[in-house]
């Protein structure tokens, strides 16, 4: 989107009509949502979600004043203009928001794909797609997209955190703390980009899992086309999530130790990936990681750093694996912060590390039985590691690692040792 577009943002008469969605969305929270979870007051998760709503109107903001062409706002202008083919020629519309993309098909001429961004893009092109979904509702105002993006976000992360609370019910405190007050989940997670889709695709998809490995086959209408949404918008975290789901089914039917499983699962299906996509040139998985990086290193910005170059080899990617490690969890506090958002990322890291620290400490080990604990490791593990290992910039990689960074703060819940249940109210 242009500069003078992004200006207009948060204009008077969108302020009201975002309060009124705010109420409208803080009414349904209370009305509705809020009495599915009875150790939570009513006014507490509406709290919650009026958090969510703040870091959604935040989020445009934050990128108006950063970029005015920033992707946020050249996909909403993409929404904006498929909609408008609506009042013209509702088909294109329809085969605009809801057909495949990519190509050139009959139905569009060279100004259609000039206009509508990301049309080669898949995963930015679902973006696309929810702006245009959002558009009739929205009176073309940006924010009103945002808030939306964050009760759907707020909607899926409930369901996932009603989920842990069936299982550790003790818990709940601290799976309210990650879910909803991590200060990069819930700001990265409200925005209308590819993150905060994943994160509601990965929110449903393991809940609707686990149903489904308990027996409830109706789960599949939930988690099938929840993890079509997930490969459309982050493969990596695809392909990650992929040999944990397949261990985790394992598990349920095995007396090994579910740490065994998912670890040997886990490397058996990354061996055979770049086993077999180097017998098949044409995907080969470590030549497109090399590819990728070129391309994040051939764009500079403020934040960058240095990181070893990959070759299209396995050994590049092996000997890069703790530089990536560092590059997710340490950086920027070993220097270099020069803005007030590598500040407060640097103290998030600080704050992440000190949990991981403590958890080693204090973990309670009955809890590495519980497959959730390698699911979620694992998981957060290798797609954390990818980002690392491709990315070398801190403000992309604060946003791409979102969606690990949750779930792998949920493993060390997992295993943290539970304060004692007398030292605990049921509500707020």
């Amino acid at each position: 989107m242009q500069r003078k577009a992004a200006g207009s943002y948060l204009r008077p008469v969108e302020w009201i009509i975002v309060i009124v969605y705010v109420l409208i969305l803080a009414f349904i929270t209370y009305r509705y949502l809020a009495k599915r979870f009875p150790f939570f007051s009513r006014h507490f998760i509406t709290a919650l979600f009026l958090l969510k709503a703040l870091a959604a109107i935040y989020y445009g903001l934050w990128h108006k004043r950063e970029c005015g062409q920033c992707d946020t706002f050249l996909m909403f202008k993409a929404g904006n203009y498929i909609y408008d083919q609506l009042k013209e020629d509702p088909g294109k519309y329809f085969l605009l928001t809801f057909g495949p993309n990519g190509g050139h098909p009959h139905y569009l001429d060279e100004s259609d794909l000039s206009a509508v961004e990301y049309w080669g893009n898949t995963a930015s092109y679902t973006v696309v797609r929810f702006n245009a979904l959002i558009r009739p509702f929205s009176f073309g105002y940006y924010a009103v997209h945002s808030l939306f993006m964050a009760f759907f976000s707020f909607l899926a992360l409930l369901y996932l955190f009603r989920y842990l609370c069936s299982i550790y019910p003790e818990k709940k405190k601290l799976f309210v703390l990650i879910l909803f007050l991590v200060p990069s989940v819930v700001f990265y997670g409200s925005g209308v980009h590819k993150e905060a889709i994943a994160l509601i695709a990965l929110s449903l998809i393991v809940p609707s899992f686990g149903h489904f490995l308990n027996g409830r086959r109706r789960a599949l209408f939930l988690f099938l086309p929840s993890l079509f949404l997930l490969y459309l918008v982050k493969e990596f975290y695809f392909a990650s999530l992929l040999p944990a789901l397949l261990a985790w089914g394992i598990s349920q039917r095995s007396r090994l130790h579910p740490g065994i499983i998912f670890t040997v699962t886990v490397l058996l299906f990354w061996a055979a990936v770049f086993l077999f996509s180097k017998m098949l040139p044409v995907s080969d998985l470590a030549r497109q990681m090399a590819e990728k990086q070129e391309l994040f290193r051939a764009t500079k910005g403020a934040s960058h750093f240095v990181i070893p170059p990959l070759d299209g080899s396995l050994a590049s990617i092996l000997k890069a694996l703790p530089g990536a490690l560092f590059n997710v969890f340490v950086r920027p506090l070993n220097g270099g912060i020069h803005s007030p958002f590598l500040f407060f990322y640097a103290l998030e890291n600080m704050a992440i590390l000190l949990l991981t620290l403590w958890t080693i400490v204090s973990a309670e080990k009955m809890n590495f039985r519980h497959p959730l604990f390698w699911f979620f490791f694992l998981f957060s593990l290798a797609s954390l590691l990818i980002i690392g290992l491709i990315v070398p910039n801190i403000g992309a990689i604060s946003r791409y690692r979102v969606p690990g960074l949750l779930f792998y703060l949920l493993a060390l819940a997992v295993v943290l040792r539970a304060p004692a249940r007398g030292s605990e109210k049921d509500t707020y």
